[in-house]
């Protein structure tokens, strides 16, 4: 019988995959399409697998003698849950995927996978088929080193913003804000693939059924017309922002009604955007320290310690907690969080073009000098604009400066300080606030707690011995925050 064979790219993983005459997989293609790069009539070399689709009935009335039960997806949804048996011989794995029939044959020694039909191709079969390809090329990319984030995610300019956050916080909602009302492209509605490429961090979409609320929905006419919820909505408008309203949109109507990034496209990650919506008038961004605690929550992987998966064809290597290099970058990309109500307006899109990054350094005070260049010059590394950066650090006993640093200088500027203002001078400050650190006060009024520094692209113009450096002047331990505004 005559087969057709397609093939499959998805970053480092290629599938192919043939079915006889008659075994229509329109549905896998359309759901696959959006990320994968997707070619009929062809057949890829080093694939990870070669799945094929039969109709041809295989003799398993022993196979099940003995079994374990496995489910291919457990959802809170019937329709999303995959429950199957599971057997094993020598050298194959058989799943009997218990609603339909249908049977999964796992020759890992030839890289090859079977699909009997019991029958007609069901809805189910068509979802235990995309589980399938998920499980394969999700395994084959964190073997790769790449790391997956429950986060959505958009582009704008050739760089990727990350949305990250808990479910119910906003993710979904802060997505199509941005691409309906700032230009961005829906790149992923529910899972961000991210790694390591040539020094700089990565990301790509993923296919997936983001889970919409009822009220994010009701804002966009052409996605209740596309999904036919109109009645839906009306019917519930008194709770109509409830977390029970999730509904499952396929990838392929996201990209019917919202401009979506190309298959394929990968780009680096430039911003991270933490949601928490809320209902209120208003909605504000503010510039956060991004740190691994809000981060690693949202890390998804296959890895079990147990090794206990429902198939064995693709052996898992490794886990995200050996990812350092990956978490490493994460956290140094410029994080934001958004609170409110998710409503972008005029004032906030001017915002999001600020490019704010924030770090600390510790100080043992007492006229403590710190060198902070070398981070200042981070927050351009992802840059590809001139202009004049300003550098900031709040409080009133600290000040940065622009200076030729080293010794000699660093003491003569110390000294001019004290013959300003002797640190043994009894000040009005203290007699009032019983705070002896009067002259830290004056030192940092007369020097200024920010600095302004021109850019080129990445390149910050100063001289290799001029440095920005930081000054703490108090009689105390603490630890200072700088932020850098390009």
């Amino acid at each position: 019988m005559n087969k057709q064979t397609t093939s499959m790219s998805f970053l480092h993983s290629n599938l192919n995959i043939s079915h006889e005459e008659g075994i229509n997989l329109e549905s896998i293609w359309n759901f696959f399409q959006t990320h994968f790069i997707i070619k009929h009539n062809s057949n890829l070399e080093n694939s990870i697998a070669d799945i094929y689709i039969t109709n041809n009935k295989y003799g398993n009335d022993n196979l099940f003698n003995n079994y374990s039960e496995v489910y291919l997806r457990k959802s809170a949804s019937d329709f999303f849950t995959i429950k199957a048996k599971k057997s094993e011989t020598e050298k194959k794995e058989y799943i009997l995927i218990e609603e339909t029939g249908t049977l999964l044959i796992f020759n890992s020694y030839l890289k090859e996978i079977t699909i009997c039909l019991n029958s007609n191709l069901a809805k189910k079969d068509e979802l235990t088929i995309i589980e399938l390809v998920r499980d394969l090329v999700l395994k084959n990319e964190e073997n790769r080193g790449v790391l997956v984030l429950h986060a959505t995610s958009a582009l704008k300019d050739g760089k990727v913003s990350l949305i990250i956050g808990s479910k119910g916080a906003g993710k979904s909602t802060t997505l199509l804000e941005f691409v309906k009302k700032d230009h961005y492209q829906l790149m992923s509605g529910d899972k961000t693939f991210v790694w390591i490429q040539n020094g700089e961090l990565f990301a790509s979409g993923w296919p997936d059924y983001p889970h919409l609320g009822l009220g994010t929905i009701s804002k966009y006419p052409d996605l209740i017309n596309k999904l036919q919820l109109k009645d839906q909505i009306e019917n519930n408008l008194d709770d109509i922002w409830s977390t029970k309203h999730k509904i499952a949109v396929s990838p392929e109507k996201f990209k019917e009604v919202f401009n979506c990034t190309e298959a394929g496209l990968t780009a680096p990650v430039e911003k991270i955007y933490y949601p928490k919506l809320q209902d209120s008038k208003d909605c504000d961004l503010t510039a956060i320290e991004n740190d691994m605690e809000l981060i690693c929550p949202h890390i998804e992987s296959l890895y079990n310690a147990d090794g206990n998966y429902w198939n064995n064809f693709i052996e898992l290597q490794r886990s995200h907690l050996e990812y350092s290099d990956i978490l490493n970058a994460l956290e140094n990309i410029n994080a934001y969080k958004i609170e409110g109500n998710g409503i972008i307006d005029n004032y906030l899109t001017s915002k999001w073009g600020v490019y704010l990054e924030s770090f600390k350094v510790h100080s043992k005070g007492f006229g403590t000098e710190i060198d902070i260049t070398d981070k200042i010059k981070k927050s351009l590394s992802n840059n590809d604009k001139d202009g004049i950066m300003k550098i900031y650090s709040p409080g009133s006993t600290n000040a940065l400066v622009i200076m030729r640093y080293e010794k000699g200088v660093v003491e003569d500027f110390k000294r001019t300080l004290e013959n300003i203002a002797p640190k043994n001078y009894l000040y009005d400050h203290q007699l009032t606030t019983d705070d002896d650190n009067g002259f830290a006060h004056i030192y940092s009024m007369i020097l200024g707690n920010y600095v302004l520094l021109p850019y080129r692209k990445k390149e910050a113009l100063i001289s290799d011995t001029h440095r920005v450096v930081l000054f703490d002047f108090d009689l105390r331990n603490s630890e200072r925050t700088i932020f850098v505004d390009l």
